[in-house]
């Protein structure tokens, strides 16, 4: 597995997931540290990982969307 987009909202993780779901890619969500949203609720950060094979296809397809992992795009 490659990590293909790191420390997102959970939502933005789950639509993302989705997104390449529809396109027959299956992504696995993690979460960025040992707490799970059960503790910290849904502002907890989540990486995706993919299976390499995928790798760049799921980039294309989440570039083609503007979907990326930007800095500014995180709040830490």
């Amino acid at each position: 597995m490659k990590k293909l987009i790191e420390n997102v909202e959970f939502f933005k993780a789950e639509m993302i997931k989705q997104i390449l779901e529809n396109e027959g890619i299956n992504p696995i969500i993690k979460s960025t540290s040992m707490i799970g949203s059960e503790y910290m609720g849904y502002g907890i950060r989540k990486d995706l990982y993919i299976n390499e094979k995928f790798f760049e296809q799921a980039k294309k397809i989440l570039n083609d969307l503007e979907i990326s992992n930007k800095k500014e795009d995180q709040n830490v």
